[in-house]
């Protein structure tokens, strides 16, 4: 259920770890993918199912 809730309350410019590692940035979101900012220079993003992510590292206050 905690897991759920965290997915359903990804929102952009939240940091994330993917379970695969990967750390980035939520830059957009769909009701099933993510897409995460996971460099600066050059811009890359990547796009991942929700359920991917394994936990929000943290959470950009100033998005809400």
């Amino acid at each position: 259920k905690e897991r759920r809730e965290m997915l359903n309350s990804l929102a952009k410019g939240d940091k994330v770890v993917t379970t695969g590692g990967i750390c980035g940035t939520v830059v957009g979101l769909t009701d099933k993918s993510v897409v995460i900012k996971v460099s600066d220079e050059p811009i890359v993003k990547i796009e991942f199912l929700r359920a991917a992510v394994s936990r929000v590292a943290a959470r950009d206050e100033k998005s809400e």
